[in-house]
C-alpha cells in the first residue's frame, strides 16, 4: 500500500476534481504546492474544525446513503478542508450553501465506495491499519495528539476513519487502472518544458511531482463515472 502522503489526499480527489479539471496542465511547481498541502486532508489530523456557525450536532444524521448514516461529526471535519481546496484553486468560497453542498457531496461519494468496496469483498485488516496509525504518530511526534485534537478526533474516531481511508485506497488500487509509464511522465515533462515560462528544472527533479499528478488524474478519470453509476443506483438522502 502506498505511503501516507498519497492515502491522506484521497478523500477531496472524487467529486472535488472538477474544480480544477483545467489545471491538468499545471507546471511541475504547481504540482510541488499540491504535493505540499497533501496532508491536510480527511484522514490528517492537522486540520481545525468547522466555525461555530456552520458546525452541526455532532450526532445528527447529515445524509443517509443506501440506509447507512453519515453523522454531523464527519461534516464537521470535512467541511473547513473543503473550504481551504476550493480556496487554493480560486473558487468562490462565500456562499455558506454552495459549500454545503460539496461537502455533503463529497461525504456521499466516500460513502458509496466505501460500500462498493465491501461489495467487492475488499478489507484492510485491523494490523494494517494499527500500522499506519503508528507511522502517523512516528511523523508527528509530541504534536501528534494537540494536532488530533484540534481536528476534532479522538484516537477511535481517527482510527476508524483510516481505516476507512485505507479502504478506498485499497478500492482504487484494485478496481482502477492508474499506473503511469515513464513514457507518459517525460511526455508531460515535455510539454510542461515546451509551454511554462517558468524553469522546471531536469526531469530527474520532478519525476515523482508529475506521476503523482499523472495518477491523479487517471484517477479522477476513471472514478467519476464508477462514482456517478453508483449514485444513480443509491438511495441517497440529504437531511441538512
Amino acid at each position: 500500500m502506498k505511503r501516507i502522503l498519497f492515502l491522506l489526499s484521497l478523500a477531496l480527489l472524487l467529486v472535488l476534481a472538477a474544480c480544477n479539471s483545467e489545471d491538468s496542465q499545471d507546471t511541475a511547481e504547481q504540482t510541488e504546492e499540491e504535493e505540499q498541502t497533501e496532508q491536510k486532508t480527511e484522514g490528517s489530523p492537522e486540520e481545525g474544525q468547522v466555525s461555530s456557525e456552520k458546525q452541526v450536532e455532532p450526532d445528527k444524521t447529515v445524509a443517509k446513503v443506501n440506509g447507512e448514516e453519515i453523522k454531523g461529526e464527519e461534516y464537521n471535519r470535512l467541511y473547513p478542508q473543503v473550504v481551504s481546496y476550493l480556496q487554493q484553486y480560486g473558487q468562490d468560497t462565500s456562499d455558506s450553501e454552495a459549500v454545503k453542498e460539496q461537502v455533503l457531496n463529497e461525504l456521499v461519494t466516500q460513502q458509496l465506495i466505501i460500500q462498493d468496496a465491501k461489495a467487492e469483498g475488499i478489507e484492510v485488516a485491523d494490523e494494517e491499519v494499527t500500522s499506519e496509525m503508528e507511522t502517523i504518530k512516528e511523523q508527528y511526534g509530541e504534536d501528534y495528539a494537540g494536532a488530533l485534537e484540534a481536528s476534532g478526533f479522538t484516537e477511535e474516531s481517527f482510527q476508524q476513519q483510516l481505516a476507512k481511508d485505507m479502504l478506498r485506497v485499497k478500492y482504487i488500487e484494485t478496481q482502477l487502472d492508474t499506473d503511469v509509464s515513464d513514457e507518459e511522465v517525460e511526455e508531460y515533462y515535455n510539454e510542461l518544458v515546451a509551454n511554462s515560462e517558468q524553469e522546471i528544472g531536469e526531469l530527474s527533479e520532478v519525476e515523482g511531482q508529475i506521476k503523482n499528478a499523472l495518477t491523479q488524474q487517471k484517477q479522477q478519470e476513471q472514478l467519476q463515472p464508477k462514482v456517478e453509476e453508483l449514485r444513480e443506483q443509491a438511495e441517497i438522502e440529504l437531511l441538512i
